[in-house]
């Protein structure tokens, strides 16, 4: 299975929200990584033919995907950050009336709904009205919909929004487990959520991709641009204006900043190991 972007844009007024992007994605996980405006949203809204493109083009082995119309929707599951349930609902029955809704019935959309709800580890909950439900649990409940019909790719938009660390596991645990033979995007704000599942990671910045390797390719590009430096508490403001700070780390020794650049302070202790996705985030999506 191969999609392809081809000078992919979209304009909104006088704003250029996505800008020639050409990039080609086979079976795997694609973390998508972005600022604000950075344009993940309106890329997934244009795989997904929700919003229409300014220019370019979008094939899933080499057919244009706007002729594929109805052929191309029954290949895609989608899972928003958020949506509107019927809080009265079942996990089962909002699962049912999904399902439906994507013309799946019978046998088939009931043996589907049993086997995701025990993939999704909401079997023993399934008669419960969704109105009960954690946001942990709603997430789950909106990754299954996303599943049903054996989608070839599947597009999840901030999965783990507001989960705590134990829920954001789970999801990621589910996704890994689901990707084989599909292409899957997940477009997110938590670096954490695709480090250890990620093939590849796309970096957006104002509209454009700014670069697409592996994790371990991208934290390899980033050897050298990393340091640590111990601060006071009166410094600490000063040197948040002049660098990239990635984080405040307590020691028993105080205060250490690090800071990610192409010019660390004279007397910064380089880092060349335990290097991350966030320090990657930080050298290529803060920089001005």
């Amino acid at each position: 299975m191969k999609l392809e972007v081809k000078a992919l844009s979209k304009k909104y007024g006088d704003f250029q929200a996505l800008k020639a992007l050409n990039v080609e994605f086979t079976e795997g996980v694609y973390g998508i990584l972005g600022p604000n405006r950075a344009g993940k949203s309106t890329f997934m809204n244009l795989l997904t033919d929700n919003l229409k493109r300014t220019g370019g083009e979008i094939c899933l082995n080499g057919t244009e995907i706007l002729s594929m119309g109805k052929a191309y929707r029954e290949k895609l599951g989608y899972m928003p950050q958020q949506q509107g349930f019927y809080e009265q609902f079942s996990a089962m029955e909002f699962l049912r009336y999904i399902g439906k809704l994507k013309g799946l019935k019978g046998k088939r959309l009931n043996a589907q709904i049993e086997e995701l709800l025990e993939k999704v580890n909401l079997y023993e909950q399934r008669h419960r009205p969704i109105g009960s439900f954690s946001g942990g649990m709603r997430q789950r409940v909106l990754l299954a919909q996303a599943l049903l019909g054996e989608p070839e790719i599947i597009i999840m938009d901030e999965p783990t929004a507001g989960l705590d660390p134990k829920e954001r596991i789970n999801i990621r645990n589910i996704v890994a487990e689901i990707s084989k033979n599909r292409i899957v995007f997940i477009a997110t704000h938590v670096v954490s959520d695709i480090e250890c599942i990620a093939n590849k990671v796309l970096l957006l910045k104002n509209g454009n991709l700014v670069r697409m390797e592996s994790p371990a390719e991208l934290i390899a590009s980033v050897r050298g641009k990393v340091g640590e430096i111990p601060c006071s508490r009166k410094e600490l403001k000063n040197l948040q204006e002049q660098y990239i700070i990635g984080n405040t780390i307590q020691r028993q020794e105080g205060l250490v900043l690090r800071v990610v650049g192409d010019l660390l302070p004279p007397d910064a202790n380089v880092i060349e190991d335990n290097l991350t996705l966030e320090d990657v985030y930080l050298y290529y999506l803060e920089q001005s």
